[in-house]
Parts: structure tokens; sequence; C-alpha cells
């Protein structure tokens, strides 16, 4: 497979890969970048989308997204970030993704909403033509419970690297250990078939790393993208 996509959409532009049709007709075949290419095969299925309200019980995730990862049975977060006419983002992890398959997981979630009172509500499918058994479904909810872990509330794209943006204050001197990164590039082109492999895989080297004074940012600054 190709990436999964999560797609800022624009009137008159054609989104992933060409349908049979357009192949026949040479139509919509102009390439039109997804603003969020999520890895594969961490997810290998993200469908339903929603953003999270003003009224979810932690105000710093206000206006991110999350989805619902099929397969794997987890939900992820995402952000975007705008640079001139461009919009891009980056994935997280949102729920667990270790929980054994059992009635503590997901069966298989398809969509995803936040109440009016900041609950969110996850529905899902156990599909016995991908996943064998017989077809369930069930609607999940969860509840914050005013405890939110530290770790990455956003990762932005700078000229030269990366800044990433956590809820709480880290750790300025391992935060500042150029070894505690690991990056590394690489894409996906679609060769007509179901699966594509993964090319130009590369290493990407950390130059420096500057902490900000309230410990909550740190930038990246790297020798390639």
């Amino acid at each position: 497979n190709t990436f999964n996509e999560i797609n800022f959409l624009i009137p008159g532009k054609a989104y992933g890969v060409p349908s049979q049709s357009d192949l026949r007709n040479k139509e919509n075949l102009e390439e039109t970048r997804a603003a969020i290419q999520v890895p594969h095969p961490w997810t290998r299925s993200v469908n339903g989308l929603t953003c999270i309200p003003k009224q979810f019980a932690y105000d710093s995730l206000f206006d991110q997204g999350l989805g619902c990862e099929y397969n794997q049975r987890f939900l992820i977060r995402f952000t975007t970030q705008k640079v001139g006419d461009t919009v891009q983002g980056a994935t997280y992890y949102f729920t667990r993704a270790d929980v054994p398959p059992d009635e503590h997981n997901f069966a298989g979630p398809m969509s995803v909403a936040v109440s009016p009172k900041g609950d969110i509500y996850v529905g899902s499918i156990h599909d016995s033509g991908w996943l064998g058994g017989q077809n369930t479904g069930s609607i999940t909810r969860l509840s914050p419970n005013g405890k939110l872990p530290n770790g990455i509330k956003e990762l932005r794209a700078t000229h030269d690297g990366f800044e990433l943006e956590f809820f709480a204050p880290v750790d300025a001197k391992k935060a500042a250990d150029k070894e505690a990164y690991t990056i590394a590039g690489y894409t996906r082109v679609w060769s007509g078939s179901y699966a594509s492999p993964d090319s130009g895989r590369y290493k990407v080297e950390v130059e420096d790393v500057t902490v900000s004074d309230d410990k909550k940012t740190v930038r990246l600054k790297v020798n390639e993208l």
C-alpha cells in the first residue's frame, strides 16, 4: 500500500491514486499531495475523522484531529500546520495500540465524535470478510480522567529541521541530547498495484538542539529534510 492520507480538500483537485476510469480516460492524473501522509504499516486503514472541540477536557488539544485506525484498533491524533498556501502536519498515538484484542479494546474503529459533555464516542465493527468470525459492532465511550500525561503536543517543520512542543516542561538536559532523537525519511511511489514498498529510505542527522526557556519546546536542526 501507499500511505493513508489526510487531505485538505480544494475544489477541482484529485486525491489518492487514480481510479481505473481516470487511467482509461487520462483524467485527474495530476498529483495533489496529501496534507498528511500517515505512515504505513503503523496504520493500515485510517477511517472516520473528527476535530476536538472546545468542550473537551484538555483545552491544549482544541482543534486537533482524531482518526480511527481500523486494523490496529487504536485512535490517532493529528495536527496541521499552514505554510504559505500549503497545509501539512503530523500524526501521533491517541490511544494505546498494545491492548490485547478482547473486550477491553476497540473491535475495529470506524467513526469517532466528541459529545457536548466532552466524552469521546468510538463506533467500531468487526468485519468477518477481513478478520474472520462474526460480524459485530460496538460503541465505546472514553471519558477524560483529568490526568493528561506529558508528551508531544505538536510537531512542526521549520526551514532547517523540526520543532517539538510538549504539553508540560521536560528535562532540559535530556531534551538537549542529540543522541535522544532518531529521525528517518522515506517515501512510497504508487506502482499501479495493491502493494508499494518503501523507497529512498535515509537517516537524518540531528546537528543541533535548542531547548526553550520554559522547557516546553525543542528545536532540532538537521542535516537534510
